[in-house]
């Protein structure tokens, strides 16, 4: 079952609590552009705390931190020892920008760092990357990060306000099978936008499954369904 929570990038999978993209470390980047923006890491422990909803276990979709370098080490750190007090087990899925985050999570026992994981039917996957054979054969839905999900609107002025969304797709299994020859059972993909409150990104389908899919439904994260 998938509760989606009203107002965060958020939903509760079974007993899990599901982020993804935190990108710890982008406000940094903001700062040298001229943009003075605190430290969110702080704030999304708080965040993510408070909308836990009696779960015990976290799966974040990838994208921990923002960038590969130790000067984000403490922060990283400090958050994830945040969690390991909140959650009895943490399950970071590894995605494109969380290069040798082993040296941040060593250090806690309930913090488990996977390629991907299988639940039930579902395949949790950041989305940079092709799953394993064996995972993607057996999943009936993928949920992924990455394509950090957002919905365009312009009004009559031509401004455009852009707003997270949870976006959901077909699966095309024939066109998969006709390139991959890999039978597969896939009725939909989820895909979160980032619980980084300054971080929209592009929207943009990338990664080796973005040929694979077309957009079906669109729902924006205070649950306005746009399409």
């Amino acid at each position: 079952m998938i509760e989606l929570i009203k107002d965060f990038p958020a939903a509760i999978i079974n007993d899990y609590l599901v982020i993804s993209d935190l990108h710890i470390g982008f406000e940094k980047e903001l700062q040298n552009k001229g943009y003075f923006i605190p430290s969110q890491s702080e704030i999304m422990l708080k965040s993510i705390i408070s909308i836990k909803q009696g779960a015990e276990k976290i799966i974040i979709l990838g994208d921990l931190k923002h960038e590969i370098s130790p000067k984000y080490k403490k922060e990283i750190t400090d958050f994830l020892a945040g969690l390991s007090k909140n959650f009895k087990e943490i399950i970071i899925i590894k995605g494109n920008h969380d290069g040798l985050i082993e040296n941040y999570s060593k250090n806690f026992k309930n913090i488990i760092i996977k390629d991907e994981l299988i639940l039930d039917d579902y395949l949790f996957i950041h989305g940079h990357k092709m799953p394993s054979n064996e995972a993607i054969k057996k999943a009936k839905m993928l949920i992924l990060g990455h394509f950090h999900a957002n919905y365009e609107f312009k009004n009559y002025l031509g401004k455009i306000t852009k707003l997270k969304t949870w976006n959901i797709y077909e699966f095309n299994n024939k066109k998969f099978y006709e390139n991959k020859k890999i039978k597969t059972s896939i009725t939909s993909l989820i895909s979160f936008s980032a619980f980084n409150e300054f971080f929209m990104g592009s929207s943009e389908k990338n990664g080796p499954l973005k040929d694979y899919i077309s957009l079906k439904e669109s729902i924006t994260i205070n649950h306005l369904k746009v399409l």
